[in-house]
């Protein structure tokens, strides 16, 4: 004889829905944040990131400067295209402190076509949300706007965290012998992407929908916020 009926697991909850996440060109208005995200990180995110200065003066300078250009980036493209420099910001709804910044650089050598150099740094605490991904993939964007076709950049080989997110990009690894000078014990890999690649990839991320999905807003190529990648949120 059967005992009595006795009830199933408990269904599990739906996930939460994951918050919005907004990457957009940084504005005048967005310089004392971004000052913060660049100063105010744990000891692993400074070693791993740190192209411009601590000094909070010379900081906001160097955001002015930057913001500044970007209002000359197809005049500068032309001309001069190491000057060419792309400013994003990324950050989570709700929360008013961003979560990520991303730069893109020009790169011009003899004898070779003009690149773009990426950089990004995602804030302690907001990991797992695919920020730095997006911010590569608005970068990209943004460097395929101006007809830029490749975008490098060089990776220490033990930041697992900022590997995975360039990989998930699009971004190939090759070894190198370029060592940072404020971190000369680091083995590095150097990074290649293929712009029109990377924006595909963007294009064609379509996570499993569920009610309450987070839209991403991309670079849109000018200088207001921009939907120009169409991206979701996971």
């Amino acid at each position: 004889m059967s005992g009595p009926p006795t009830e199933g697991p408990a269904a599990a909850a739906d996930p939460a829905p994951a918050p919005r996440v907004v990457v957009r060109r940084a504005r005048y208005r967005d310089i004392g944040r971004l000052v913060r995200l660049y100063r105010n990180r744990s000891a692993a995110s400074i070693h791993g990131y740190h192209p411009f200065p601590f000094d909070r003066f010379r900081l906001t300078l160097i955001y002015f400067s930057l913001i500044s250009g970007q209002w000359m980036l197809h005049w500068a493209m032309r001309r001069f295209p190491r000057a060419v420099a792309i400013l994003l910001i990324a950050q989570v709804e709700g929360r008013p402190q961003l979560a990520g910044s991303g730069t893109l650089r020009g790169v011009a050598r003899s004898g070779e076509e003009p690149r773009v150099r990426f950089g990004f740094v995602v804030a302690d605490g907001v990991q797992g949300l695919g920020i730095g991904k997006r911010l590569l993939w608005a970068l990209a964007k943004a460097g395929l706007d101006l007809g830029y076709a490749h975008g490098v950049g060089v990776v220490f080989r033990s930041d697992s965290k900022a590997i995975s997110a360039i990989s998930r990009a699009g971004f190939r690894f090759m070894p190198t012998d370029y060592r940072d000078p404020l971190a000369p014990d680091e083995p590095n890999f150097a990074t290649e992407g293929d712009l029109a690649e990377m924006v595909r990839l963007a294009q064609d991320y379509t996570p499993s929908a569920r009610p309450g999905q987070a839209r991403l807003s991309g670079y849109g190529g000018g200088p207001g916020d921009g939907t120009g990648l169409g991206t979701s949120a996971q």
